[in-house]
């Protein structure tokens, strides 16, 4: 069970929100590089 390895609820719902904070930065530069690259791909750096 989750509540094994991380204890009470509350870590687990401070792991889940971490977890999704860092999903959203992956997202958003991922994003930004995708960019970037058609900047570039264009002559626009």
């Amino acid at each position: 069970m989750l509540s094994d390895v991380f204890g009470d609820p509350a870590t687990i719902d401070e792991t889940a929100h971490l977890v999704g904070e860092v999903r959203l930065i992956r997202t958003v530069s991922r994003a930004e590089a995708q960019r970037t690259t058609r900047f570039v791909r264009h002559g626009r750096a």
